[in-house]
C-alpha cells in the first residue's frame, strides 16, 4: 500500500502493508483553533491586497473551488495563506446560507451596522439548524481528536471521499460545478467531455431544484446544504441520476434531465508547465522551464495517476526545448503522496536517501529514491512559500541537503514534520449503527527528518534566497498551532553531494537585495509588512468611528496609488520593448506531446481547467498581465535569480560517491 502526506492526506511512510499513515499539513477548518482561524482570515485579507500575486497555470487566478461537483462559497476569510486544508473538491467548507427575507436583500455594503450583524447571526442560526445527527457526530469526534495534537483529526465519510478525489483528481459524477444560489444549486461549470457535457441538455446557470436516483421519486433540494446536494448527484459509475432544473433561459419553467454517471477527470490541479523566453531588454535571452505543482497527487489503489510520471513528461518536453534552467514552483503546495515526493526527487538526484522518520520508541527508518541517475541535472530553483508543507518540505529539504537546487521564496516553509496513520473508526467504535458511515481517524505516530539530521518541524525549510513576503510577519504555520511537537534532530545519513562546491549564495543574495531595493513592488510589500507588524504588536484598535473610517480611506488611497504607479510602469516598459517582451508557452498534460507549443495569447482557462464556466472574470491574460513585463514580481525575480546562478556559478560537478550508507540490505520496516 502506498502512502501520502499533505492536506488531510494519508501516507504510508515506513509502515507495513496493513497500516496507512499520514503527514498532514494542517487540520481542517472545523478543527482549527479559533485564534488560528482569525489569523488565517487576516492573512488572507492582507495577502490579497498587498502580496505580489504569483501565477500558476494549474491554479489560474487562485479560484475558490476545485474543478469538481461543488463550488465553495466563502467570504474573504477563505483559507489561503495557511497551507491548504484538507482539500474538498466537491463541497464547500461553509456553503452560502440564504437569508429568507421577504424584502429584497441589500448588498452588504448598503447594510447598516445593525442589519449586517443581524444578517450574520441569521446565517449562523440557519447553518446550525441545517445540521443533522451525522454533522453532530462529525463535530464531536473532530473536537475530541484535536484535543491531542494539531494533526490528529476525525474525517467523516464525505471528507474521506473528498480526500480520495483530491489525491486522484478524479470523481464519479456528472461533471458539473455547483454553487449555492438562492434556494437551490446553480450550474457554474461543466467539465468538457464529461457526462453532462456529452448528454448535452444541462447548461450553465441552470438551477437544480430536485434530484432523483434512477426511477425513484424526486427529492426537493431547496435550502439543503450544497454538500448534501452533491452527495445526491454523485453515485456509482454507469448509474443514472435525474435532476429537475429551472433552465437559465426559461426561469418560469422546469425541465427533467437524466444523466448517466461516469468518471470525471479534474485537470485544473494537475501538474503543468511553462516555457519562458526572456526579452532582450533583460540581457541575453534565456529559456526557463517553469513547472507548477499544486499537490503531490496519486492513485493509491490503482496506480493510474502519478505526479512523478506527469512531471517527467513535462520535464522531458522542456528539456527537448533546450532550457537553460528549471524552476519547480511549490508555492501553496500542501503536500500529498510521500511515494510521489520521493520519486519526484529522484528525477533530479541519483539514488540515495530522501527522508528519515522516528517513532515514539525512537526507532529510526529512512526512504530512498532508486533512480540510477537524474533525468535532469541542469541549474534548478525550487520556489516555496509559507504555505508549502509536508511532502513539499521533504522534496525541498532533500534537494537543499544534496546541494541540488537553490530554495527561493518566503523565509521558511510551513514547518510540518509529523506523520499520521489513518484508522477506520468502524473497527474501534462499535456504537455506530451504520458501519459504512463511521469515517476515519488520523492519528500522529511519527516525525520525519531531513537526511542531514535536522527536522522540518516548526522551522520548515529555510530559503537560501529569501524574498519579501507579508506572510513572514503573520503568526501562521506549524509554530502557530496549539501544542505542536518540538523541533529536534537525529543522526544524519550518509549521502553523496550533487556538487562539491556550495552555491554562490552570498553573491546572489547581494544582487537580489540590490534589485529589491530598487523594485517598487517589493518595497510595497516591505512597507505593508512593517505597517502590519506594528499593528499586530500594538494589539489594539480604535473604537472611534471617525478614526476607523480614516484608516480605511488611507488604506484605499495607498492601494490605489500603488495600482496607478504599477500601471504606469507597465505602460512605460511596454512602450519601450514593444513586441520584444517575454515569450510564454503553456504545457499541459493534454498538449505536452504535440509538435507545436501553445503561446500565451492562444491559451485559455478552458484549456487549463478542462471546464467551461459561467465566470464573468476577464479571461484574457494571466495573473501577471498587470505587472511590468506581464510577469508577477516573485516570478520575475526568480528568473533574475536563475540568471545570477548561471552567471556566477560554474557547471556543477557531481561529487564522487566517497561515502556509503552506514546500513545496507533490505529496506527497513517499522518495528
Amino acid at each position: 500500500m502506498q502512502g501520502h502526506i499533505g492536506p488531510g492526506a494519508a501516507e504510508q511512510i515506513f509502515q507495513n502493508q496493513n497500516d496507512q499513515a499520514t503527514a498532514s499539513n494542517g487540520n481542517k477548518q472545523k478543527s482549527q483553533p479559533g485564534n488560528s482561524r482569525r489569523r488565517n482570515a487576516l492573512a488572507e485579507r492582507i495577502e490579497a491586497r498587498h502580496q505580489p500575486q504569483h501565477h500558476q497555470q494549474g491554479n489560474a487566478q487562485r479560484p475558490q473551488h476545485d474543478a469538481a461537483e461543488a463550488k465553495i462559497q466563502t467570504t474573504p476569510d477563505t483559507q489561503k495563506v495557511e497551507p491548504p486544508q484538507k482539500s474538498n473538491p466537491d463541497a464547500p467548507i461553509a456553503p452560502k446560507i440564504v437569508v429568507k427575507d421577504p424584502k429584497k436583500e441589500k448588498d452588504d455594503k448598503d447594510l447598516t451596522p445593525k442589519e449586517r450583524v443581524l444578517k450574520d447571526y441569521t446565517r449562523l442560526l440557519e447553518s446550525i439548524d441545517e445540521n443533522d445527527s451525522k454533522d453532530v457526530v462529525n463535530f464531536f469526534l473532530s473536537s475530541l481528536a484535536t484535543a491531542y495534537d494539531p494533526h490528529t483529526e476525525y474525517m467523516s465519510t464525505d471528507e474521506s471521499d473528498n480526500f480520495k478525489i483530491h489525491m486522484t483528481h478524479e470523481l464519479v459524477g456528472i461533471g458539473a460545478l455547483l454553487g449555492q444560489k438562492d434556494d437551490g444549486a446553480e450550474i457554474q461549470g461543466i467539465v468538457v467531455g464529461g457526462p453532462a457535457d456529452k448528454q448535452g441538455e444541462l447548461k450553465l446557470n441552470d438551477r437544480i431544484i430536485a434530484v432523483a436516483q434512477g426511477d425513484d421519486e424526486f427529492v426537493d433540494v431547496k435550502y439543503l446544504k450544497l454538500q448534501k446536494i452533491v452527495d445526491m448527484i454523485r453515485g456509482e459509475k454507469d448509474s443514472t441520476v435525474r435532476i429537475k432544473i429551472v433552465p437559465a433561459d426559461d426561469p418560469s419553467g422546469n425541465k427533467v434531465i437524466a444523466i448517466v454517471r461516469d468518471k470525471v477527470p479534474l485537470k485544473e490541479k494537475l501538474a503543468n508547465a511553462e516555457l519562458l523566453v526572456t526579452p532582450p531588454d533583460l540581457g541575453k535571452p534565456l529559456k526557463v522551464g517553469w513547472i507548477n505543482l499544486s499537490n503531490f497527487y496519486a492513485d493509491m489503489e490503482n496506480g493510474q495517476v502519478s505526479t512523478s510520471v506527469d512531471v517527467e513528461r513535462l520535464l522531458r518536453r522542456l528539456m527537448k526545448e533546450k532550457i537553460d534552467g528549471l524552476v519547480l514552483d511549490l508555492r501553496d503546495n500542501g503536500g500529498g503522496s510521500l511515494d510521489e515526493a520521493i520519486k519526484l526527487t529522484g528525477l533530479f538526484v541519483p539514488a540515495g536517501p530522501i527522508v528519515q522518520a522516528k517513532d515514539w520508541r525512537g526507532s529510526i527508518t529512512w526512504r530512498d529514491c532508486e533512480n540510477e541517475k537524474p533525468v535532469y541535472d541542469g541549474p534548478m530553483i525550487v520556489l516555496t512559500n509559507k504555505a508549502s508543507a509536508s511532502a513539499s518540505e521533504i522534496l525541498a529539504a532533500a534537494l537543499q541537503d544534496y546541494r541540488r537546487a537553490l530554495i527561493v521564496g518566503d523565509k521558511s516553509s510551513f514547518g510540518k514534520g509529523t506523520v499520521q496513520t489513518i484508522l477506520p473508526v468502524e473497527r474501534y467504535m462499535p456504537f455506530f449503527s451504520d458501519k459504512k458511515g463511521a469515517g476515519d481517524l488520523k492519528v500522529t505516530i511519527q516525525k520525519f527528518y531531513r537526511i542531514a539530521g535536522g527536522s522540518t518541524q516548526l522551522k520548515g525549510v529555510e530559503a537560501d534566497i529569501p524574498l519579501p513576503s507579508i506572510r513572514d510577519v503573520l503568526d501562521i504555520g506549524e509554530s502557530s498551532a496549539e501544542n505542536p511537537l518540538p523541533y529536534d534532530t537525529i543522526p544524519a545519513r550518509k549521502y553523496p553531494l550533487f556538487r562539491k562546491d556550495p552555491f554562490p549564495i552570498e553573491e546572489i543574495n547581494a544582487r537580489v537585495k540590490s534589485r529589491i531595493a530598487a523594485n517598487p513592488e517589493f518595497q510595497n510589500v516591505v512597507d505593508e509588512s512593517a505597517r502590519l507588524k506594528e499593528k499586530i504588536d500594538r494589539n489594539t484598535v480604535t473604537l472611534n468611528l471617525l478614526e476607523r473610517e480614516q484608516e480605511r480611506l488611507d488604506t484605499e488611497a495607498r492601494r490605489d496609488k500603488q495600482i496607478d504607479e504599477r500601471a504606469k510602469r507597465a505602460k512605460d516598459i511596454a512602450e519601450r520593448i514593444k513586441d520584444a517582451g517575454f515569450k510564454v508557452y503553456h504545457l499541459t498534460l493534454d498538449n505536452v506531446d504535440k509538435a507545436d507549443l501553445v503561446p500565451e495569447s492562444a491559451f485559455t482557462k478552458e484549456m487549463n481547467s478542462g471546464m467551461r464556466t459561467a465566470s464573468k472574470d476577464d479571461d484574457s491574460g494571466s495573473d501577471g498581465a498587470k505587472f511590468p513585463y506581464g510577469i508577477e514580481p516573485v516570478k520575475l525575480e526568480t528568473i533574475h535569480i536563475m540568471r545570477d546562478l548561471l552567471e556566477l556559478d560554474h557547471k556543477p560537478t557531481t561529487a564522487s560517491k566517497t561515502e556509503e550508507k552506514s546500513q545496507v540490505g533490505a529496506k527497513p520496516q517499522a518495528q
